[in-house]
């Protein structure tokens, strides 16, 4: 997908492979656009809600960065309801290194 067709406001979505039994799909939320460094090199940054599917199974909400690559199609109209179900469960979005980090995360 051609980043500059990514809108703010706008659904896309990511999927993996990991094996011949699970796909994990990412939809994202665009929130904003931004201008950042990836690797080492001047990048756009989309700056997103995401939520992460495990075989359209619902894992988790968070804020994230995602640079182009990651940004492969837009969302489909059921990957958007189960994200606008979901998000409306949650209060507070927390970034991604929450997850990672699970109780080590200090909030500031």
């Amino acid at each position: 997908m051609d980043f500059n067709d990514v809108k703010v406001g706008e659904f896309y979505a990511h999927d993996h492979v990991k094996d011949e039994n699970t796909t994990e799909t990412v939809v994202m939320l665009i929130k904003d656009i931004t201008q950042g460094k990836a690797w080492g090199k001047d990048s756009n940054i989309a700056v997103t809600e995401s939520m992460d599917l495990t075989n359209w199974k619902f894992e988790l909400i968070y804020t994230n960065e995602w640079i182009p690559e990651f940004i492969e199609r837009k969302a489909t109209p059921g990957e958007i309801k189960l994200f606008k179900q979901e998000r409306a469960k949650v209060e507070h979005i927390y970034p991604w290194q929450k997850k990672l980090l699970g109780d080590l995360w200090l909030d500031y």
